[in-house]
């Protein structure tokens, strides 16, 4: 509960879940995903005032389901990478160093 000076808001609350699959030797994945599972992301609260009191109740249209879907592409193992001479190298060879 939470109070701003004359109004007092009940407590807000709402699950959500998620769920994933990868698929095709982990190339690809399929994720669902449901926001406010129970439909309770609703605030409720009241308006105190010397001789008036106000109650409201704000429903939200906040269940939201989304599913994607992933591909990767190309070569699922990167090369290591090779070692590079930089000038700076060639400097430090010419000078005397390792």
């Amino acid at each position: 509960r939470e109070v701003y000076g004359f109004m007092e808001i009940e407590p807000i609350w709402f699950m959500a879940v998620g769920v994933q699959k990868q698929l095709w030797d982990k190339k690809a994945s399929l994720k669902l995903n449901v926001n406010d599972i129970f439909y309770t992301n609703k605030t409720r609260g009241a308006t105190a005032l010397t001789g008036y009191t106000e109650k409201f109740y704000q429903v939200r249209d906040s269940q939201v389901a989304t599913l994607s879907f992933t591909y990767k592409f190309g070569k699922s193992q990167v090369a290591p990478s090779r070692r590079r001479a930089s000038g700076a190298e060639e400097e430090k060879s010419r000078a005397g160093g390792n």
